[in-house]
């Protein structure tokens, strides 16, 4: 977000935390700059609209020819009304966000482009919204059958069932249990265990719970949390049985029970300790980014607001 808040001090646009985006007004065109996390770009978005088709089909070639021109550009394209450009993050050799909405914004009004909504293409009284999160420039008349459609979405989404959800979550994390347990019997602790428990474990709890919440959300990260214990204690419990079956009699229910046991072995206990560590790290490696991208998703899946 540095790049972006350098950017809006010096172009007075409006800084955006929870979006993760700043916008505003440059050389009298309405721009969203986003900041997208997961793939290390930003991107430049605007809305216009020009009533030739001769010249909306030469500015699509010009916007796809950036791409070529300028290093750091990922991709750029002009599908009216919508003009996107993606800029990577981290290129030093590929222009900056101030010169390329300068060189774009310029050519714009050089061909008397005209700002409009990302829906109608009405060219009047747009503004920046929040649909779901994410910015829009629209028309108060757009944003309003939005704002309906979103009314009309919450009174026909499902209830959610916490109870069922609870077991849903539970079954969808054995899967990563399972999983870990195979792996332990080679000697691996892979970190696609936890990754895949959190998914499973998150998508189980919206099958049988009929949709996922921040409740669900919780319930699902702390079902995985306690799984991973759950699958090294189970684990270690089979490699005691293993051991042992041949010199006692024993069953895989008494091995669990004298598990505990072999956890006061001085041995023993910090392998188990050790193990622990390395799967809880490899769950928050692999997960703690996708689970906070869906927790922003559920805060703001019913948001239609105006920003500026």
């Amino acid at each position: 977000m540095k790049t972006l808040k350098k950017f809006a001090e010096l172009h007075n646009f409006s800084v955006d935390q929870q979006r993760r985006a700043c916008y505003g007004r440059y050389n009298g065109y309405d721009i969203i700059i986003m900041n997208l996390q997961n793939q290390k770009n930003y991107m430049i978005q605007l809305s216009v609209c020009h009533p030739d088709a001769q010249v909306t089909q030469e500015a699509k070639n010009y916007t796809f020819s950036l791409a070529s021109q300028y290093e750091g550009v990922h991709y750029a394209n002009y599908a009216s009304p919508n003009l996107t450009i993606s800029v990577k993050r981290n290129s030093k050799s590929g222009p900056n966000l101030d010169m390329l909405v300068d060189v774009v914004t310029r050519y714009l009004a050089q061909h008397q482009f005209q700002n409009c909504c990302q829906t109608c293409q009405q060219t009047s009284s747009t503004a920046f919204y929040s649909v779901q999160g994410k910015p829009y420039i629209l028309c108060p008349e757009c944003f309003n059958k939005v704002s309906s459609s979103m009314m009309h979405r919450q009174s026909e989404a499902p209830k959610e069932n916490v109870a069922l959800g609870t077991l849903g979550a539970f079954l969808g994390s054995l899967v990563g249990v399972v999983l870990w347990m195979i792996l332990y019997r080679i000697c691996i602790i892979a970190a696609i265990c936890g990754a895949l428990m959190v998914y499973c474990s998150i998508r189980g709890y919206e099958k049988l719970g009929h949709v996922l919440t921040k409740k669900g959300l919780i319930i699902s990260t702390l079902i995985c949390i306690l799984m991973i214990f759950i699958a090294e204690y189970a684990s270690l419990a089979i490699e005691v049985y293993i051991q042992l079956k041949d010199i006692y009699v024993m069953s895989i229910i008494e091995a669990l029970e004298v598990t505990p046991s072999f956890l006061g072995d001085s041995n023993v206990l910090p392998y188990f300790i050790k193990d622990l560590v390395i799967g809880y790290l490899f769950l928050i490696i692999t997960s703690a980014s996708s689970i906070r991208n869906i927790g922003h998703q559920l805060n703001t899946q019913d948001e239609v607001a105006r920003l500026y």
